[in-house]
Parts: structure tokens; sequence; C-alpha cells
């Protein structure tokens, strides 16, 4: 019982508080009956001061604030505040409870400090527009979040101190705190986690939905266009120049409303789910699919002016298919590039990738090609960069002659170019006689090392094979163990995979490597293996499909250590070294070129018996004697311990 209550009892006795307190009530009037009115009637009765009632709470206002989210609406409120006098207006948006624990709150609330409606609702919308990315990043990084390492509630706070911290607060401040990248696990599959949809909304998606709304609305004016009466030309041109009008100013002023409602209806048409994608990705396909509707009201203007502007196909393929995967396997089936090629043109696609933030090919334009150029000049040289960029060049050649791209897009590749200095190739060199002594003085062949690294047993033949049979390296790594034949009273070894047609042939075994014991290790090796097995099974594949990636590596590091630290003498200075020799000892260049595996050059090619793979068809007995004119003067073998053989 409340103090007045009591002094009431005390006036009129327990008997007549009822009483009074039931004619109260009753004559009351229902509508008016309130626990402020009893109180107060209850006071009089007993003859003291009612307590002063509070200010009674002022009526809210409420302003909505909405995105359009594909078939979902966020949305926040502006709202006065409850004390009475106060004009400044609060925003408001609530958290959904899954991801309540990582924002540690229940709802965005906050003060926008500002009593102006304009600067009030340009600040509420730059609050909803950024809880608007974080809560998207919270649901594609729940992991990341949960474990503290972003905080996302304090990120909405720093942004809403910057965002209300003045009158003359810019529409996008410049602090820009930046959500760390997702974890590879993290970035979320491109398929919805929501049965209605199909697909989650992805950037490299773009092109392909544009092209299928293309196609639609344009199949649509075809049988449009089939129902128009020469009377109704007039009228049509001017509904759609109205239109057209209407879309230039909209990208005029940058207002991107009505596009966004459009491209929505398309992501929910196609079945894509658009709630998990990055607003700034949303952003940017509403900006397209609004310049896509320009020049669709355009081409629909000029088809009624008689344009002879066909319907395109309906792109195929589901929307989630790797669009540079279809693209570069396009390119593999035209070319048949060599593993190595395969791997350095994936190699450069990755770079094209991160570097245009994952465009489909579709849509990459001339500043694309230029800031990959930019990109690879500042990490690779310039050797390497054309390289590089002359893979992407030649891929987006092949797509768009297989209409997998617009022609557009690979001239724009086509008129960038990377120009390199002859005096910035770095051509290998032959090693001198003194450099080819310290090599074979090494551990390797003067004290019967076979490190693991080096394949064991071919890191002792492969360095012989280069210098006494001009192998390249991979060419030496790859022999099997039916590469070994005999006739005219010589061994002859086959190359069955090289870089190049010319380079499958057959080749006499020079002497030195007779006399160090090669036959006899090949037998070993045959008579335990069959005969496609690897002639050096320590030798593994590489990720450019070879045998001799890691030995590359470790004979290069060999070289340096012990006969040279230079960039321009590694394995293929073997092979030079042998192409010097073999000039010097008068082999004649044709010769010269069936022996290292070089097709024939400039009029040569015209003249003389060939094979398949233009390789002048010389006698055996030419090939033995050229090989056995190349010799090295002041090399001396001697102290290389005769390999053991395997068992």
């Amino acid at each position: 019982m409340n103090p007045v209550q009591e002094k009431a009892k005390a006036s009129h006795g327990e008997e007549g508080f009822g009483p009074v307190t039931t004619r109260a009530v009753a004559a009351t009037p229902k509508d008016s009956f309130t626990k402020a009115s009893l109180t107060a009637h209850l006071a009089e009765l007993a003859g003291v001061e009612p307590k002063a009632a509070k200010p009674r709470m002022a009526e809210r206002r409420y302003h909505r604030l909405s995105i359009d989210l594909g078939g979902q609406n966020a949305a926040a409120e502006v709202t006065r505040p409850r004390t009475a006098g106060s004009r400044v207006p609060y925003f408001r948006r609530s958290i959904p409870e899954a991801l309540r624990s990582q924002f540690s709150r229940r709802e965005f609330i906050c003060s926008l400090r500002t009593t102006e409606t304009a600067e009030a609702s340009r600040r509420a919308d730059a609050l909803l527009a950024k809880t608007e990315e974080l809560l998207r990043y919270a649901r594609r990084a729940s992991r990341a979040a949960r474990d503290g390492s972003v905080e996302l509630g304090t990120m909405f706070d720093r942004y809403r101190d910057v965002t209300c911290r003045g009158r003359n607060a810019p529409a996008s401040p410049g602090f820009q705190e930046e959500l760390p990248p997702l974890p590879p696990g993290e970035a979320g599959p491109m398929r919805s986690d929501y049965p209605r949809f199909r697909y989650a909304f992805h950037p490299s998606m773009s092109a392909r939905l544009l092209g299928l709304h293309r196609a639609r609305v344009l199949s649509a004016d075809d049988a449009w266009r089939q129902t128009l009466a020469p009377s109704d030309l007039l009228a049509a041109r001017a509904d759609l120049a109205q239109r057209e009008q209407a879309l230039i100013d909209d990208i005029a002023l940058n207002n991107v409303n009505n596009a966004w409602k459009c491209a929505m209806e398309l992501l929910e048409l196609e079945r894509v789910d658009s709630s998990v994608a990055p607003l700034a990705a949303m952003q940017s396909f509403a900006e397209r699919f609004l310049r896509e509707e320009l020049e669709l009201a355009r081409i629909r203007i000029a088809r009624l002016n008689g344009a002879d502007i066909p319907t395109p196909q309906t792109p195929s393929g589901a929307l989630d298919e790797d669009e540079w995967a279809v693209i570069k396997a396009t390119w593999e089936s035209a070319r048949l590039p060599k593993p190595a090629t395969r791997y350095e043109a994936a190699l450069a696609i990755k770079r094209l990738r991160n570097c245009t933030g994952d465009k489909s090919p579709c849509d990459l334009t001339l500043t694309d090609a230029m800031l990959f150029r930019s990109t690879l000049l500042s990490h690779l040289s310039r050797a390497r960069a054309k390289s590089s960029f002359s893979l992407v060049r030649s891929i987006l050649k092949t797509a768009a002659a297989e209409n997998r791209v617009a022609l557009n897009v690979s001239l724009a590749f086509e008129s960038v170019k990377i120009e390199v200095s002859e005096k910035a190739v770095h051509s290998y060199q032959p090693f001198s006689v003194t450099q080819l002594q310290a090599f074979f003085d090494g551990p390797v062949h003067s004290r019967g090392l076979r490190p693991a690294k080096g394949g064991h047993y071919a890191a002792f033949w492969l360095p012989l094979l280069g210098l006494f049979q001009g192998l390249r390296l991979e060419e030496a790594g790859s022999l099997t163990c039916d590469a070994l034949s005999e006739r005219l009273g010589r061994y002859w070894i086959r190359i069955g995979r090289s870089k190049t047609a010319a380079g499958l042939r057959e080749i006499p075994m020079h002497r030195e490597l007779e006399r160090l014991g090669f036959v006899k290790y090949f037998a070993a090796r045959r008579d335990n293996s069959s005969a496609d097995e690897s002639l050096f099974p320590s030798l593994r594949m590489g990720s450019k499909e070879n045998l001799t990636h890691m030995y590359s590596t470790w004979v290069n590091e060999y070289i340096d250590k012990h006969v040279v630290d230079d960039a321009a003498y590694v394995f293929h200075s073997f092979r030079n070294s042998f192409e010097d020799a073999a000039t010097a000892a008068g082999v004649p260049e044709d010769i010269r070129r069936a022996l290292m595996g070089h097709a024939q050059v400039s009029m040569t090619r015209r003249y003389g018996r060939k094979d398949g793979q233009n390789r002048r068809l010389l006698p055996d007995s030419v090939l033995i004697q050229a090989i056995d004119m190349v010799h090295y003067d002041g090399l001396n073998l001697s102290r290389v311990i005769v390999c053991d053989h395997p068992r």
C-alpha cells in the first residue's frame, strides 16, 4: 500500500476505504480510467498533495531506412528520443540473434548528434550501409569473428564516431577501416545455403547474368515488335527515348535505386542469393546493370529505326562455372601447350585474377590490361613479366576466336606491350675448361656423394649427359630403361621426351660415357626394372609435370657453391659447352642441330631429305664421326670415381 492509500485509510477507516474507492472508480468514465487518475483522486480524498507526475514521454517518431537485399529487407530506424524536449534523433538497428555474440550487443544504437533533418538522414544512410557491410562480413566469416580476431562491434563504434563527429563531416568519411580478408575456408562457396536459391552471388557471375538478361530482353523485344502496327511506331520510339533519357539521368546523378531493385529481381529470377555478398560487390553489379539497361534501350531504339541487330544466344553453362577454367581449357585444346607452359599459364591467370579482383574475363578492359602490366613489372623481371603477359594475351585471343569473350577484350591486351632490351636478356653461358674441372672435382664426382635432392645417381650422370651428348635437362632426366640400343658397333641413346618435336631423336653415345660406366649402369637398371620405368627413379614429377624441377634447383645451388655464383651458369651451360666444343671441332651446323635436337633453319629447311619433324636425315656414320670429334682440351676426368651400379 502506497503512502496515499495509507493516509486515505487513516482518514476514513477500514470500512470506508472500500466504498470510497468503489464510488471513485464507478464515477470515472471507462475511457479515462488510468492509474494516474485513480492515484490523484485518492490523494484528493486523503487531503494530501499528490506526487508530481513525471513529464509524459514524447510520442515516438519513426523514419525507416531500408536496403533491398534480393527478397530480404534490411531496415533501420531513425527515432526521436523518449525524453520530452530533445530534438536529437537516434539511429537504431537490430542485430540478428545468430550474430549477436560476434558483436557483443543486441542492436546498433547511437545518437546522430544533429537536429538537422537532412544531416541526420545522411548520417543514418552511412550507418545503415556500414552496418550492412559488417553483418554480411559476420555471416561469411563467423569463425574469425568468434575467435576475437575481428572486433566488429568496436569497428562500428569507431565508424559511428567519425560519421557523427560534426556538422561538416563528409558523407563518406576519410576514415576507412578495412575488414581483414577472409580465411580460404571462410570465403564461402558459390552455392547458397538457402533452399530457394541455387547459387551465392560472386562478382565473376556478373557477365553471365547480364548476358542472360540481354538475351531475355532482346528476345522479348523481337516478339513485341511483331505485334506493333505502323501507327504504333511513333509512340513506341517516344517511350523508349524517354526511358533512355531517364537512364542517362540516373547515371549522371549516380542514382542506382531503380537499377538496384531490377538487379535484385534478376538475381531472384536466376535463383542467386545476394545476402552474403559484400555490399561493394552488389553496388558494382547494380551500376553495371544500370549501364546495361541503357545499352539495351539504345539497341531497341535502333531496331525500331531499322538497324539489323540480332538477338544474342543465351550463355551456356552454370552460373558458378569458372569462366577462366573454361577459356584456359579452350586454349589448351587449341594450342596443345607443353606441361611447363600450362603451369606458367595457370600462374599467369592467377596473377591476373588477383590483380583485377577476380574479374570475369568477359569484363576485362584496357585499364585492366595496363594494371596487370604494371603489377607484373613491379614483381618480376621484364623478361618474366613479358612471358606471363604474353600467355594471358594468347589465352584471350583464342577465347575471342572461339566466341568465349568479346573481341574488344582480346584487342585490349593485344595493344599492351612489354618491351625487353636485348641487353636485359640473360643468356646462359658455356663453362670454361677451368669451371668444368672445378665442377667434376666436386664431392659428387670425386668423393662419391649421392644427394637425395639431386636424385642420387642422377646427380652423377645428368651433367655428363649434358656435356658429352648435348642433352637438355629434362631430356636426360626422363630417359627410360629401354632408351639404349646398339648398332654399327656403337651404343645409341633414344630421347623420348623433349620440349620440341625436333628434340625427339636418337644419337650415338660418346666414348667417354662408355669409359665412365654408363652402359653398365644402364644394364643394371634394365635388369631390375621394366622397359618403361625411369632410368633415374629418384627423380619425382614436379608441379610443371617434369621430373627435374627439384634437380634443377639442386644443381644450380651446387654450381654456385663449387664453380661460380653467377645466374648465367646453370645446367644448360653444359649443353652450351657441347655446342661450343662441336663448333670448335669443325662439326657442320646441320649435323650439330641434328645431334642437339634443333629443327633446321632458314633456307636449309627447303632442301635435303628430312623426317616429319623437319630434322635432316643423316647417315649413322656421319653422326658417329661427329660425336667422336667432340672433346674438351685440358679437362681431366681421371679423379672421377666411376659410378657404382644400382642393385
